[in-house]
């Protein structure tokens, strides 16, 4: 190879050209069931977080949050503090472990999963991201 020589290129994972529909939210009409949502996202993340498949993890995860998000707001709850609490803490984790199969194994199923999950979980941010008090 010549000083002006072309590398060889790598070729990348592939993108999904498809758009990311968000599940549709699970629904609370009480403090109970917008309870139960979110302690169904903690168990969500703790499977994952024991290596759980991460086939269907963002739709699990979104659908939930975004039904308790939803019931807090439409009680009237702060949406700084729902956005605080809720929107940015999952969509944060989600930035953390639902990358990693993406990063390290981007053919595999796994990596697949995740990077669809990830996905998932970065539109539901992108669409609630009005309510971010830092936005300016």
């Amino acid at each position: 190879m010549g000083l002006f020589s072309r590398k060889p290129t790598v070729q990348p994972a592939p993108v999904s050209q498809t758009p990311i529909l968000l599940p549709s939210p699970r629904l609370a009409t009480s403090d109970e069931e917008a309870g139960e949502l979110l302690e169904q996202v903690g168990q969500i993340q703790r499977a994952i977080m024991d290596g759980a498949s991460l086939n269907g993890a963002g739709e699990e995860l979104v659908s939930r949050i975004e039904g308790a998000s939803l019931y807090y707001l439409g009680v009237g709850a702060d949406p700084v503090k729902v956005f605080d609490t809720l929107i940015a803490p999952i969509s944060e984790w989600g930035m953390g472990r639902l990358t990693q199969a993406m990063l390290l194994e981007p053919r595999s199923s796994e990596g697949v999963a995740g990077k669809r999950a990830f996905d998932i979980v970065c539109a539901f941010r992108e669409k609630y991201q009005y309510l971010n008090p830092d936005n300016n």
